[in-house]
């Protein structure tokens, strides 16, 4: 409920803002905040799922890739792709286990 709350709110004083921000920072927060999500539905059909591991998961994904666009500016190099590359391989692996998640439950 706290999710869909700050979700709310979020777009209430985020979308009427004019704020820009760059594609490679939006691609990479974006691809964390799915991967975030997407673990956190797998931590909640394993029992396990945690606030706290949710959060900081998310801002410790965010942060690095963060970091990341930051020194592949310095040195001219698009280190960003790293970052998405791997957090989309994690979202493909949460999906994948969501999937047989719900095809065991629900299928047999």
């Amino acid at each position: 409920m706290k999710a869909l709350i700050g979700l709310v709110v979020g777009i209430i004083f985020g979308y009427p803002s004019n704020i820009s921000a760059d594609t490679k920072i939006f691609a990479v927060i974006l691809m964390a905040a799915l991967d975030s999500i997407l673990g956190g539905f797998c931590a909640k059909f394993e029992s396990r799922f945690s606030d706290a591991v949710l959060i900081t998961g998310f801002l410790i994904n965010s942060v690095f890739g963060l970091i990341l666009i930051f020194i592949g500016n310095i040195f001219e190099i698009e280190l960003y792709y790293i970052t998405l590359l791997v957090l989309g391989l994690r979202i493909f692996k949460n999906l994948s286990a969501l999937k047989e998640r719900l095809l065991k439950n629900y299928c047999g």
